[in-house]
């Protein structure tokens, strides 16, 4: 296969796509010595204008290829073919020697595991760095910033035009204070706009999660006067049912084929202390929805319960995969975390009538340090009967922060942050009410 991809491009002249080949060639542990060699010398002719003549090549490989390829296009296909085929080799021969080499399962198991975090070294673009070419301003100018993923919450995004592609927006607040509905009724807003998102829900089973935004669905986009607990239990009449099975013929079009919501049973420790290994989970997400922009954890101090000590570590795992993550448009993602305050910066808050500061989320140091965005949500008992909840914008790296309190819609009952929606009727399954004095009592971050 490597004689018929350099025979195509014999006497071609210098292609930047061909040259992406040829150096990622050099750089493979399954190919020949010779190969290399033959494919360092085309990178130096390259530099001259044109590649290698034929003759070059039939005095190194006598026997010449019956196929050849004509455009840049089949050739580089031709190219990852070749390599694919030749990393498949080299797995083999490492397998079958494994297998020769090894007398127990538990020998086995772990020399495969070594031959794949081997392997993880083969990939041809391990060595390309034309994607961390500089951008100056020059060279964009006439593009403006793109709109990143909206919180919905209007002050926030006028500040930080949408969280932006490549960060980690953290969401935070007390136990009941909105810090989820906030999340998903972000995620609502941005999918509602075409926008792909996916969920990974350590709290509530995805089934509850679809209820919430079946409601939102309902409420927002169709104009039905319905409210969440009706959904969960089950309790819209005969006329309201009817609409909604007709409605969700919409939703399966418009809403379900951007959203996935998945829980723990897809991630393990393993995984999620390897952020090449989020990435993989994350590109299977992309297949399954077609795309993929924004992804949430609802909530990341779960992490730290799942996998005692080593919540800081998944955090800056997870980070990097915000980082690093590449859709097949080429875009990164934004990531939103939702974030649970500790008591003692709760407290400060209410003593300073809901101003938080950064240290109510010290537990997990690295969410601070990870975080682009750090947006706290302060509800009062009070405020919860007025729908209404304090926002602050503690933390934005790429512009002003917004460190006063300022107050917007809170309508959990329809999950909807920042909307102004007309005020929903309350009734004892809405909210949790909890004094304060009775903060002891809560369950432990």
């Amino acid at each position: 296969m490597n004689v018929i991809f350099f025979y195509s491009i014999a006497g071609r002249t210098k292609s930047d796509a061909i040259d992406s080949c040829l150096e990622s060639f050099v750089h493979l542990s399954c190919v020949s010595p010779q190969d290399k060699k033959v494919a360092e010398h085309c990178i130096t002719c390259a530099a001259n204008g044109n590649y290698p003549s034929e003759e070059y090549f039939a005095n190194i490989y006598p026997q010449k290829p019956t196929t050849r390829y004509k455009t840049e296009a089949e050739i580089v296909t031709h190219y990852k073919l070749m390599v694919d085929f030749f990393m498949r080799q080299y797995a083999l021969r490492q397998l079958t020697q494994a297998g020769n080499e090894t007398t127990t399962y538990s020998d086995l198991l772990t020399r495969v595991n070594k031959i794949m975090e081997d392997a993880e070294t083969l990939n041809e673009d391990d060595f390309e760095f034309k994607e961390y070419a500089a951008e100056l301003y020059g060279d964009v100018e006439d593009k403006p910033l793109e709109q990143g993923m909206l919180m919905g919450v209007e002050e926030i995004d006028k500040t930080t035009h949408g969280f932006q592609r490549g960060t980690v927006a953290s969401i935070c607040g007390f136990t009941g204070h909105g810090k989820s509905t906030a999340c998903n009724s972000s995620v609502y807003l941005n999918i509602m706009q075409g926008k792909k998102a996916l969920i990974i829900s350590l709290e509530l089973a995805p089934e509850l999660l679809w209820k919430q935004f079946e409601t939102r669905y309902m409420f927002d986009a169709k104009g039905m006067n319905v409210s969440l607990d009706q959904f969960l239990y089950h309790t819209l009449d005969k006329d309201k049912t009817e609409l909604v099975k007709l409605n969700e013929n919409d939703m399966r079009k418009e809403l379900l084929p951007n959203l996935l919501i998945i829980d723990e049973n897809k991630i393990n420790k393993k995984m999620m202390q390897d952020y090449r290994k989020i990435n993989k989970l994350l590109k299977s997400a992309e297949h399954f929805l077609g795309g993929l922009d924004m992804v949430v954890l609802d909530h990341v101090g779960q992490l730290e319960l799942l996998y005692p000590e080593c919540g800081n570590m998944i955090l800056k795992q997870l980070t990097s995969a915000a980082k690093t993550y590449k859709n097949d448009k080429g875009e990164k993602i934004s990531m939103v975390w939702a974030v649970q305050c500790n008591r003692e910066g709760n407290k400060r808050a209410i003593r300073r009538d809901g101003q938080y500061d950064l240290q109510a989320i010290a537990d997990l140091n690295e969410v601070e340090r990870s975080s682009t965005y750090c947006v706290f949500l302060y509800t009062s008992d009070g405020m919860k009967i007025t729908q209404e909840t304090k926002v602050s914008l503690l933390k934005n790296r790429l512009g002003v922060p917004i460190p006063q309190p300022f107050v917007t819609s809170f309508t959990p009952s329809v999950v909807s942050v920042g909307k102004k929606v007309e005020h929903m009727d309350l009734d004892s399954s809405d909210f949790s009410f909890t004094q304060m004095n009775d903060f002891e009592d809560l369950p432990p971050f």
